[in-house]
């Protein structure tokens, strides 16, 4: 590192997908230090199923598409020599990407870049392991909310929704709620870790300036009161045009809970669907930091 290069920080946003990582993610890069991105995908892509390739540390062979098609995304397609011409190991891949964001962000005289894929809460273990001195802030909302809301896009949107398949309502709502308790599974387990953090959805909404202070200070930057204002002019450019059930994030910040979960289901699914979230103790996930390793 050059001597007068500020050290990257390098942070994860995570968490279920329809509990507002968007919102949040929005809120952090309308600070004047943090550069966001469009949904990456890139630890999940490159972490291939087949065990044996795992073991050895090789990445899918989906990754180098993938890798480029980010490159294309961001609108930086001339970066494609930071990928070597041979790699074939998850290691190779991601200083490449790694070297991709902080590349960026130094371009725009940023301290701080913020990624934001809500799948990656699946493979924290390997990011962490990868990325040096990385942080992760976990998102986290009432089931019963993220439940109808990932009910009704998956509904809306089935093509860019195959892991949940529409149709048969029962069969639908069920992947939707083991989506969720197995999301808040896996933050429950980084409960207490250093660099990570956990934010209530229901707390942001309530209190954004109180939350949003609290995560400058988990990404050890000063608080900014225009990241409050200015928030939906970054989400329309994180935000892809195919994506429009993110559209709402422009909007003002609303609190109080949404009705979608009275209107898309009937009495006994809503007992059902209720029963099942509150197996999940979310006591635990309250919006905190845990101490820095740094």
């Amino acid at each position: 590192m050059e001597k007068n290069e500020v050290e990257m920080r390098r942070l994860f946003l995570v968490g279920c997908p329809r509990s507002g990582t968007t919102l949040l993610q929005s809120l952090l890069a309308a600070h004047s230090q943090v550069v966001s991105f469009s949904e990456s995908h890139f630890y999940n892509t490159m972490t291939t199923s087949r065990l044996g390739l795992r073991r050895l540390g090789l990445a899918s062979p989906r990754t180098r598409s993938k890798f480029s098609g980010f490159l294309n995304l961001i609108g930086h397609p001339e970066m494609q020599h930071y990928l070597p011409s041979f790699a074939i190991s998850r290691r190779q891949y991601s200083r490449a990407f790694i070297a991709v964001l902080d590349t960026v962000a130094r371009q725009q005289n940023k301290q701080v870049w913020l990624e934001k894929t809500p799948r990656h809460l699946h493979y924290i273990d390997d990011i962490r392991a990868l990325v040096p001195e990385c942080k992760f802030i976990h998102l986290v909302r009432n089931g019963e909310d993220v439940v109808a809301s990932l009910y009704e896009v998956v509904n809306q949107h089935p093509d860019r929704w195959p892991s949940i398949p529409a149709g048969d309502a029962a069969s639908c709502i069920d992947r939707c709620v083991n989506r969720w308790v197995q999301s808040i599974r896996l933050s429950l387990g980084y409960v207490g870790e250093p660099n990570h953090m956990m934010v209530r959805y229901e707390h942001l909404v309530e209190a954004p300036d109180e939350v949003v202070q609290e995560l400058c200070e988990f990404m050890g930057i000063p608080f900014e009161p225009q990241m409050l204002e200015q928030y939906a002019d970054h989400a329309a450019s994180l935000v892809l045009p195919f994506e429009t059930w993110k559209q709402s994030v422009t909007q003002a910040i609303a609190s109080g809970r949404e009705k979608k979960f009275d209107r898309l289901f009937d009495t006994q699914q809503r007992r059902d669907i209720s029963a099942r979230v509150a197996q999940m103790d979310l006591a635990a996930l309250v919006s905190r930091s845990t101490p820095s390793t740094d």
